[in-house]
């Protein structure tokens, strides 16, 4: 279920990218993405620019500030501007999610995360996009992870697609059949 920010985020999302989307860039959606891990880590700090007492002015040079370290478009500063007006600057780590899924959609992006046991080679990670690429139909871009969990093995997984080869997997199977097998009196 979408909750009511995620919502109010993807509109104000949605009405940028209507304004500015065209002009976002793969090098934009890679920062934008930087940004928002880490706006979502300290969202928390947000609260200080909803203080009624903190004049609009300050509010946004804030944003604006932390926009340029991030190297973000300058026309990001005008949804900023438009969440303080509103009086709703507590969705900027909402918004900034709804503007990589929608740069995601827009370029048929689809993320997934390789989680594997032990280092995988650029070969590895090559044949893996290949893979991936081809039997999605998209542009995938990889975020590696290791996985000690996995035993041996590999683990690809995305919102949508999920692929598992691992000897953890096989144990569960194994386990899910021997549970099976006692339950049924054989």
């Amino acid at each position: 279920m979408t909750s009511k920010i995620q919502l109010l985020g993807y509109k104000y999302a949605k009405a940028y990218v209507t304004i500015f989307g065209a002009s976002l860039t793969h090098a934009d959606y890679q920062r934008l993405r930087a940004f928002g891990i880490f706006i979502k880590k300290y969202e928390r700090s947000l609260v200080i620019l909803s203080v009624p007492v903190i004049p609009d002015f300050e509010k946004r040079a804030a944003l604006e500030r932390l926009s340029a370290l991030y190297e973000l478009p300058p026309t990001i500063n005008a949804l900023w501007a438009l969440l303080i007006e509103h009086k709703r600057v507590l969705l900027v780590p909402a918004c900034v999610e709804e503007l990589c899924l929608l740069f995601e959609q827009r370029e048929n992006i689809q993320r997934f995360t390789v989680a594997s046991s032990h280092e995988l080679d650029e070969k590895s990670k090559a044949c893996i996009k290949e893979y991936l690429e081809r039997n999605t139909g998209k542009n995938v871009i990889q975020d590696d992870v290791l996985d000690n969990r996995l035993i041996a093995g590999i683990r690809l997984q995305s919102d949508d697609y999920i692929w598992e080869y691992s000897v953890r997997k096989q144990l569960r199977a194994l386990s899910s059949l021997l549970a099976n097998k006692g339950s049924y009196g054989h």
